[in-house]
C-alpha cells in the first residue's frame, strides 16, 4: 500500500471526524454560527479528497476540476467562518468574487486553452488571496489574543505555501499538458500533504478559538446576574477593580447606588414574578444609557454604578436623570398604572482610593435619601466625608 494511497484515504477520514466535531459543537452551541461554516469546510474536504480515487478509473481531468471546485469552496467557508466570528461579514462578496475568478481560470485553462500550470495558478492565487483577506480581518480586530495571532499567522503561512507548492512541483516534475499529471507525481502528493497539514492545523486553531470563546462565555455568565444581565456582586467588584487599576490613582470617579423604593410591598402585593419584572425593568433603564458605565446588581433590589472620570456634581445630575426615567417608566406587569420609584446615593472618590469605602459613603447618602422621603438623589460630600446632602425631590 503506497504512501500516496494512505494520504488519499487518510485526509477524507480526518476531514469526516472534524466535520462531525464542528457540527456537533454548533448544534450544542448554535450562537457560534461560525462553527457551521467551519464544519462545512471539512465536509467539503471529505468530498474533495474522496473523488481522488476516481483517478484510478482514468477520470484525471474530471477529478482535477471537481477537486478545485470543492477545495476552493472549502477555503471560501474557512474565510467566511472567520468573517462571522470576527464580525466582518461585509467581505463575503469579495470571497465569492475571488472564488468565481479562480474557477473561471480553472475552466478556461482546462478546456479553452489547456495548460496545467496556468490552471493550478488560477485557483492557487484565488485561495491565497482569500486566506490573506481572512488573516487581515483577524489582525484588524481591536481585541486580539494569542490564538487570534496564531490563526492569522497560520493563514498567511498556508497562503504562501499554496503559491509556492505548484511552482516547486512544476520545476521538479510537472508537465504543462492537461491529462499528463500522474497520481504519484510530486504535484499531487504535495497537494495532499499540504491539505492534510492545513486541515489539521486549522482544526487545532479553530478548536482552540472555540474552547477559549466558550470558556470566556462561561466566565462571563458566572459574573452576571441571570435575571437582569448586568454584573452580579462578584462581577462588579472584579470589573471595577480592573478598570480602576488601569487609571491614574488621582483620577476622580463616582459611585452611585440605586435602591427600588417599597420593593417589599410590591412583592407582597403582586407576587415575586411581578417583582422580578420590576427589577428587570429598572435594569433595562440603567443599561439604556448611551455610554457604558460598570453596572452591577449587588442586592435583591439594589444596583451600583461606577462612573470613572466623573466628579460628584456630574454623577449627581446623572443619577437624577435616571431617577426621572425610572419614575416615568410604565411597568406593564403592574396593574392600574402603578409607578415604581427609586432612591439614589452618590459618592466621589479617587481611582486609587478604597472602592468599598466609597460604596459605604454612597450607602450613607442612599439612606439619607430614604429618610428624606424616597424617590430622590442624595450625595455624600466630596473627599468621603460622612455627611450627606439632599439634591432634589421629585
Amino acid at each position: 500500500m503506497s504512501g500516496n494511497y494512505l494520504l488519499s484515504l487518510g485526509v477524507p477520514l480526518v476531514s469526516t471526524f472534524l466535520a462531525a466535531t464542528f457540527y456537533f459543537i454548533w448544534r450544542q452551541q448554535p450562537q457560534y454560527a461560525h462553527l457551521k461554516d467551519w464544519g462545512l469546510v471539512y465536509a467539503l474536504g471529505v468530498v474533495g479528497f474522496s473523488i481522488e480515487f476516481m483517478r484510478v478509473y482514468g477520470f484525471g481531468d474530471t477529478v482535477s476540476l471537481l477537486s478545485n471546485v470543492f477545495h476552493g469552496l472549502g477555503v471560501v467557508f474557512t474565510a467566511r467562518g472567520v468573517f462571522t466570528r470576527y464580525g466582518a461579514r461585509r467581505h463575503d462578496s469579495a470571497l465569492w468574487l475571488l472564488y468565481g475568478a479562480g474557477m473561471a481560470g480553472v475552466v478556461f485553462f482546462s478546456y479553452g486553452w489547456p495548460n496545467v500550470i496556468a490552471r493550478s495558478a488560477s485557483m492557487s492565487i484565488a485561495i491565497s488571496l482569500m486566506l490573506a483577506l481572512a488573516a487581515w480581518c483577524i489582525l484588524a480586530t481591536q481585541k486580539k489574543d494569542v490564538i487570534d495571532r496564531l490563526l492569522a499567522g497560520f493563514m498567511v503561512v498556508i497562503a504562501i505555501v499554496v503559491l509556492v507548492r505548484p511552482v516547486t512541483a512544476f520545476i521538479v516534475d510537472m508537465p504543462a499538458e492537461i491529462g499528463a499529471v500522474e497520481p504519484d507525481s510530486l504535484f499531487v502528493v504535495a497537494l495532499k500533504l499540504q491539505s492534510l497539514v492545513g486541515w489539521i492545523g486549522f482544526a487545532i486553531l479553530f478548536l482552540m478559538r472555540t474552547v477559549s470563546d466558550m470558556t470566556s462565555e462561561l466566565e462571563d455568565q458566572a459574573r452576571r446576574d441571570p435575571m437582569t444581565g448586568v454584573l452580579n456582586r462578584r462581577g462588579f467588584f472584579e470589573q471595577a477593580a480592573l478598570d480602576l487599576a488601569q487609571r491614574d490613582p488621582r483620577v476622580t470617579c463616582s459611585i452611585v447606588i440605586v435602591d427600588i423604593d417599597h420593593f417589599k410591598s410590591i412583592n407582597d402585593r403582586f407576587g415575586h414574578a411581578i417583582g422580578d419584572d420590576v427589577i428587570a425593568g429598572v435594569a433595562n433603564i440603567l443599561t439604556w444609557l448611551p455610554f457604558k458605565p460598570i453596572i452591577g446588581r449587588i442586592g435583591g433590589e439594589e444596583f451600583v454604578i461606577l462612573l470613572p472620570m466623573t466628579p460628584i456634581k456630574a454623577a449627581t445630575l446623572f443619577a437624577e436623570g435616571i431617577r426621572i426615567g425610572i419614575a416615568d417608566h410604565c411597568h406593564e406587569s403592574l396593574p392600574g398604572g402603578i409607578k415604581v420609584t427609586a432612591s439614589f446615593g452618590v459618592a466621589e472618590f479617587s481611582a486609587g482610593d478604597d472602592l468599598s469605602e466609597a460604596m459605604r459613603q454612597a450607602d450613607i447618602a442612599l439612606y439619607a435619601a430614604k429618610r428624606g422621603g424616597r424617590n430622590r438623589v442624595a450625595s455624600a460630600e466630596p473627599n468621603l466625608r460622612q455627611t450627606a446632602s439632599l439634591l432634589s425631590i421629585a
